[in-house]
């Protein structure tokens, strides 16, 4: 990945929290305020120097000779290859900052009953909190994957954001990079190439 494929994949992801997600907050569900702290945070722990492995959302390249990792690939405990994007969702998900904050968000009578379990049941407290987790991070993991896909290798792991999602998310125009003028596009129903992107409604869902 280099460094403008870097900045527009945080720019898209934090445009879509801001953006698709800025109307909930219901009971159980994050804030839009919440989602895009979250993904602007996620961004700002990325190590710039693994940023040139970055591939995909489960693959990345070896480090390039003459980076500054380069060597400690070749080293008897090798680094390799820079971390998954997955891989660091994951920790960031899990981390004990998140956990500790997660566990602040539980409802009351939630965290009474998490409480309980982790000193009566563990792996129910465990099973609990990946549920709140999951609740939670589903939308982080939705808008930083979605970049990824639209700004490097295509995963096909985001499905449901809609043509007129997009151009909420860039009210000055949708950039060129996103949607190249003239291009067919695929959306659903039906998956094939249905026209360019000035020539969606709205409602048309886009297979990212």
């Amino acid at each position: 990945m280099q460094p403008e494929q870097f900045d527009r994949w945080k720019d898209f992801a934090t445009r879509a929290a801001r953006h698709i997600f800025a109307g909930d907050g219901r009971p159980g569900k994050p804030s839009g305020h919440w989602v895009w702290r979250t993904v602007d945070d996620f961004f700002d722990r990325i190590d710039p120097e693994d940023i040139v492995c970055i591939r995909s959302w489960d693959h990345t390249d070896p480090y390039p000779e003459g980076h500054p990792y380069y060597e400690d690939s070749k080293s008897w405990f090798p680094r390799g290859v820079g971390p998954s994007v997955s891989g660091l969702m994951h920790d960031y998900e899990w981390d004990w900052d998140s956990r500790a904050e997660l566990l602040d968000l539980m409802p009351r009578s939630l965290r009474k009953r998490w409480d309980r379990l982790d000193t009566d049941a563990p792996d129910r407290a465990d099973a609990l909190l990946a549920d709140w987790t999951e609740r939670y991070y589903n939308p982080v993991t939705c808008c930083v994957r979605a970049g990824l896909d639209m700004t490097a290798q295509p995963s096909a792991g985001v499905l449901g954001f809609t043509a007129g999602d997009m151009r909420g998310m860039y009210p000055a125009g949708v950039p060129d990079w996103l949607f190249p003028p003239g291009e067919h596009l695929t959306y659903w129903p039906g998956g094939e190439p249905n026209g360019t992107f000035a020539d969606l409604a709205d409602e048309a869902v886009l297979a990212l």
